[in-house]
C-alpha cells in the first residue's frame, strides 16, 4: 500500500489527520511493525503480522514489553488485586512515568488479559493469573528506583517516539486540570527537549517553570523562559499571567524570550502579552508543531525569528514546516523519478536523466513548481557519497542504490548522530 492510500484509508475509516498520521506513521516504522517494500509503499513487517496471528497474544505482550515503560512490569503489582488508579501512581511514583494516565495503563491491562496473563476482580481492580506468574520470571523488567536512577533507565531504552505520544497525550490531559500544574510543566519540558532545546523543568515559587536553551555557537546561542498556565475552563484567565512576575524571571535567567503555554488565552491577554513582548502559544499550537517537527525538524535559529516576533502571524510557523515538508517531497520525487527510469524496460540513456529533464517531469508534481536551483540542490544531496542515492556523471543523474538501502543509510545517519 502506497503512503497515500494508508493516508486516505486512515482519514476516511478512522478519522486521523495528515499531521497526526504522519507522527504514527514514523512510530510505526521506528517499532518495525512497518516497512518499506517499494519507494513509497508500505507493508507490515513479518514479525508484526506473526505477532497479530491467532493464539500470538502472549507474545504480542513480550513484544510491546519491550517497547513500552511499564508494560510487563504491571504484573509485578498483581498478586494482590490492585486498582487502575494505584498502578497509575506506581508508575508515576515509583518507575519515573510522569506521564502515566489511568487510560493508559486501563489499555496496557487489556492486552494483558487478552494474552490470559492477567484478570479483572471487579469493575476496578486486577490481579495476576497463573501464567502471568509463569510469563513475568521471562521477561527483562525495569527496576524501581529514585528518580535519577529512572532518568537514566528511560534515556536509553524508551523509544523517541512513543515518548512523543505520551507527550502530546499529556499536554492535552494536564493543560485542562487546575490541579496538574507540575504534570503539566514536565510535559512541557520534554516538548521543547523534542524541539531541540537543553530544556531544564525548575518550578516552584520565584522560579520560571521551564528553561530552555539554544546550545549554539556563542554568537547564536539563546535562552527562553516558560510559564504554563492550565485552566479547567480550557481558557486562561486574564489575571492568571502576571507580567511583572515575567520580566523579574526573564531577568533572573538571563533569558532572551519570554513564553507562556496554555490551552486558549483570553483575547485582552492575547493584546497585554505582546504590549509586554511576550509570546503565547496554545497547546493546540504547540502539539502540531511537535507533530510536524519530528518529521521536518525545524531549524533552532528559526525558532528564534520566531520568538523574536510575538505580533507575527501563528501561520508563518506552519508555513515554514509547509516548507520543509515540499523539500522532503522533491527529494521523494526526484528518487520517484531515478527509481521509474532505472527499472523502466526501455530506459533512456542508460537510466540517467539531466536537470532539465527532471525539471520538466517534476513541473506539476510538486506544487509550488520547484526551481532548477531547487532540483539541482536536492541531486546534489542525494549523490552525496554519505547518502549514496544516485550517481552523477555529466550533470545526469541516475539511481545507484535500492531505495530500502537508501532509508536505512539515512536511518543509519540519524542513529549516529543521535
Amino acid at each position: 500500500m502506497t503512503v497515500e492510500d494508508f493516508r486516505e484509508s486512515c482519514r476516511s475509516e478512522l478519522g486521523i489527520s495528515k499531521s497526526s498520521l504522519e507522527s504514527t506513521l514514523h512510530t510505526l516504522r521506528h517499532m518495525k511493525i512497518i516497512e518499506q517494500s517499494a519507494f513509497n509503499f508500505y507493508s507490515p513487517t513479518q514479525e508484526a503480522t506473526r505477532l497479530t496471528g491467532q493464539g500470538m497474544e502472549v507474545e504480542l505482550v513480550a513484544f510491546l514489553h519491550t517497547r513500552y515503560a511499564f508494560f510487563g512490569e504491571i504484573l509485578n503489582h498483581l498478586d494482590t488485586p490492585t486498582s487502575t488508579s494505584s498502578l497509575t501512581g506506581l508508575a508515576r511514583e515509583s518507575y519515573g512515568y510522569t506521564q502515566a494516565s489511568n487510560g493508559e495503563i486501563r489499555l496496557r491491562l487489556g492486552f494483558l488479559q487478552d494474552a490470559g496473563l492477567a484478570e479483572r476482580v471487579d469493575w476496578q481492580r486486577f490481579r495476576i493469573t497463573g501464567s502471568g506468574k509463569s510469563i513475568r520470571s521471562l521477561l527483562s523488567m525495569q527496576t524501581q528506583g529514585t528518580e535519577s536512577e529512572i532518568s537514566v533507565q528511560q534515556s536509553t531504552q524508551a523509544d523517541k517516539d512513543l515518548a512523543l505520544t505520551q507527550v502530546i497525550e499529556a499536554l492535552g490531559r494536564h493543560s485542562r486540570d487546575g490541579n496538574e500544574s507540575r504534570e503539566f510543566e514536565i510535559a512541557v519540558t520534554e516538548a521543547f527537549r523534542i524541539l531541540g532545546f537543553l530544556t531544564e523543568h525548575l518550578g516552584g515559587p520565584g522560579n520560571t517553570d521551564v528553561l530552555s536553551r539554544a546550545e549554539l555557537s556563542p554568537s547564536d546561542r539563546y535562552s527562553v523562559i516558560i510559564d504554563t498556565k492550565s485552566s479547567g475552563t480550557g481558557v486562561v484567565a486574564e489575571s492568571s499571567v502576571k507580567f511583572d512576575a515575567l520580566r523579574e524571571h526573564k531577568r533572573k535567567h538571563a533569558a532572551d524570550y519570554v513564553i507562556v503555554i496554555g490551552p486558549s488565552f483570553a483575547n485582552r491577554l492575547k493584546n497585554w502579552a505582546i504590549e509586554n513582548s511576550v509570546l503565547l502559544i496554545e497547546v493546540a499550537e504547540l502539539v502540531s508543531i511537535l507533530e510536524r517537527h519530528v518529521i521536518n525538524p525545524l531549524p533552532l535559529m528559526e525558532f528564534r525569528e520566531i520568538f523574536a516576533r510575538v505580533d507575527a502571524p501563528k501561520d508563518e510557523l506552519m508555513e515554514r514546516y509547509d516548507h520543509l515538508q515540499r523539500r522532503s517531497s522533491l527529494l521523494r520525487k526526484i528518487l520517484d523519478l531515478a527509481f521509474q527510469e532505472a527499472t523502466d524496460e526501455d530506459p533512456i540513456a542508460a537510466g540517467y536523466i539531466s536537470v532539465e529533464n527532471m525539471a520538466y517531469a517534476l513541473r506539476k508534481e510538486v506544487a509550488p513548481r520547484p526551481s532548477a536551483n531547487e532540483i539541482r540542490e536536492s541531486l546534489e544531496f542525494l549523490s552525496n557519497p554519505m547518502i549514496g542515492a544516485l550517481e552523477e556523471d555529466k550533470g545526469r543523474y541516475k539511481l545507484a542504490d535500492s531505495t530500502g538501502n537508501i532509508a536505512l543509510r539515512l536511518s543509519g545517519l540519524s542513529i549516529s548522530l543521535s
